[in-house]
């Protein structure tokens, strides 16, 4: 509900944590925050994919960024421009601070950066295990402004958004940081916030509200754009994302761990070079490492970079990067979202933007050899149908 005070307009929306959130603090690794500045910077991200697969921006890419830029600043702000719409976030009280543990299940695989690393003798190279803000945690989200009502709402939508699709703090995009939000009263002209009870009734849910979105935030003629190529960034349009709803049971997991664990594991076994997918690029990057040149082509790179290949008895090994960068993070977003029956489902979206620039190469960290980008996403297309029950949001 927009409560308004004189000039100033405001929506509280109450949240809660369903899996562990990493979001650092002053120590990365300790004394997890609940920050605005966070929430904020997922805001952004959401609000620029939802704009940035709409007719709202042009076709040619130097028009599109500065366009992009544009409807960007004039909701959140930038260096230049303050924002007219305020992000405060309300703990509803200090919030449960646990240590992560590692279990050896799918959760791990999901979360392996937030365990412990290097040698606790050697406190240059330790890293103690995350810490995380533990599932429960309540707190309020307000978005308020004074006189920019149109903002105000498109802030709403992000936050939709977020709360439906997208998670805070870090590994957000493998199942970490999923939130849920609700609101007093629904709000005209947004999707509604609420929370589902079956699997097929999230499906429409989701369908309507994205649709929803787009034209909170271009209006009645708004219409998503069409890409023969790869869009250059995540955007939510038919072309450029998938949406999937995915479980083990038709009713959802019982536990947000039981639904980590189900889709980490399942991704670990997808992935491992013992199934047949990861064994092609095990024995052809071996293969590659053995007899130098031209690399072949590594599909696994597909699920992000970098991604490193280590051999025993001996032989050698690397880490596959791109020639521009050392990372390039998953298109794959994993969520978690928990239905009014109690029971989770995983949300996965899958932005299909181009992989790296054109005309740049994957590489090998140690060598100069080079190899292909990833043609396409099939293979985490594959592996999304790999899972027993699983809903497409169709939203064109």
């Amino acid at each position: 509900m927009i409560v308004q005070g004189g000039s100033a307009m405001e929506v509280k929306f109450e949240c809660e944590v369903l899996t562990p959130l990493f979001l650092g603090g002053a120590d990365p690794r300790l004394n997890p925050e609940l920050r605005a500045s966070s929430v904020r910077g997922a805001l952004r991200y959401w609000f620029r994919a939802l704009v940035g697969g709409s007719n709202l921006i042009s076709y040619r890419s130097v028009d599109e960024i500065e366009r992009l830029n544009r409807e960007e600043e004039q909701v959140f702000g930038s260096t230049e421009r303050g924002s007219p719409v305020s992000v405060i976030v309300i703990p509803e009280a200090k919030p449960a601070i646990v240590q992560f543990q590692k279990e050896r299940t799918g959760k791990d695989y999901l979360f392996w950066s937030m365990a412990a690393s290097g040698p606790r003798e050697n406190p240059a190279r330790y890293q103690p295990a995350r810490e995380y803000i533990q599932p429960g945690t309540r707190f309020q989200v307000k978005l308020r402004t004074h006189f920019h009502g149109g903002a105000l709402k498109k802030a709403v939508v992000a936050l939709w958004l977020l709360a439906n699709l997208g998670a805070l703090g870090a590994r957000a995009n493998r199942g970490a940081g999923s939130i849920q939000a609700t609101v007093e009263q629904d709000i005209p002209g947004v999707p509604a916030f609420k929370v589902c009870r079956t699997i097929d009734e999230l499906e429409a849910f989701l369908t309507e509200g994205v649709c929803q979105c787009l034209a909170a935030v271009t209006g009645v003629d708004g219409c998503w754009r069409r890409f023969e190529n790869p869009p250059l960034h995540d955007v939510l349009s038919p072309d450029g994302a998938e949406i999937w709803l995915v479980a083990d049971d038709k009713a959802g997991w019982q536990t947000y761990a039981a639904a980590l664990n189900g889709i980490g594991e399942r991704l670990r076994d997808y992935r491992s070079h013992r199934r047949r997918v990861g064994r092609a690029d095990h024995d052809a990057v071996l293969e590659w490492l053995q007899r130098g040149g031209e690399g072949p082509l590594i599909r696994r790179a597909a699920f992000g970079l970098p991604l490193p290949f280590r051999y025993s008895q001996g032989r050698p090994g690397d880490v596959i990067q791109s020639t521009i960068s050392a990372r390039r993070g998953s298109p794959l977003k994993i969520r978690v979202t928990r239905l009014a029956t109690g029971r989770y489902v995983g949300v996965l979206t899958l932005f299909k933007s181009r992989f790296i620039p054109e005309k740049e190469r994957l590489k090998l960290q140690t060598r100069k050899w080079m190899a292909p980008p990833p043609k396409d996403y099939k293979i985490i297309e594959e592996f999304i149908q790999t899972f027993p029950v699983k809903w497409g949001v169709l939203y064109a």
